[in-house]
C-alpha cells in the first residue's frame, strides 16, 4: 500500500502571540490576563478553523511549522516560547488533539524579517498523515 500524501492545514494571524520576556511577556503576565489572552487566541483559531471540514482535522500525530514575521529577529528560545499560547489555542479549538510529543511529532520554528509593524504576524502549518 502506498503512503498517503500528508494533509495540510494552514493558519495566518496578523498579530503575534506574546513572547517570554518583555513588559507584556508570559513570565510577567497575571494569570487572569493570561486566561483572557488564551481565550482570545482560541477564538482566533476557531474563526479560521470553521472553514475546515471536520474530517480534515488531525486525529493522529502531526508536524507543525510555526513561522514568525518580525521586524527584529529574536533568540530561538524566545521564538519557540511564542508558540505556547497558540499551541494551547490549537488544542482548545480541536485543531490538534494535544500539544504533547505523543501528538506532535515535530515543532519547527522559523523567523522571517519584515519591514513595518503592520506586516508582523505569524503562520502555522500543520501536516499529518
Amino acid at each position: 500500500m502506498a503512503n498517503k500524501p500528508p494533509r495540510v492545514i494552514e493558519f495566518y494571524f496578523d498579530q503575534l502571540p506574546p513572547s517570554l520576556n518583555g513588559k507584556y511577556g508570559l513570565l510577567r503576565m497575571h494569570w487572569a490576563a493570561r486566561g483572557r489572552l488564551q481565550d482570545a487566541w482560541t477564538l482566533l483559531v476557531k474563526n479560521q478553523a470553521q472553514h475546515i471540514p471536520e474530517a480534515a482535522l488531525p486525529v493522529a500525530r502531526c508536524r507543525i511549522l510555526f513561522t514568525l514575521y518580525l521586524r527584529t529577529l529574536m533568540d530561538w528560545d524566545n521564538a519557540y516560547a511564542r508558540f505556547k499560547i497558540l499551541g494551547d489555542a490549537l488544542v482548545a479549538a480541536g485543531v490538534i488533539s494535544d500539544d504533547s510529543p505523543s501528538a506532535v511529532e515535530a515543532l519547527t520554528c522559523d523567523q522571517l524579517k519584515v519591514r513595518g509593524r503592520d506586516r508582523q504576524g505569524c503562520a502555522v502549518r500543520i501536516s499529518y498523515r
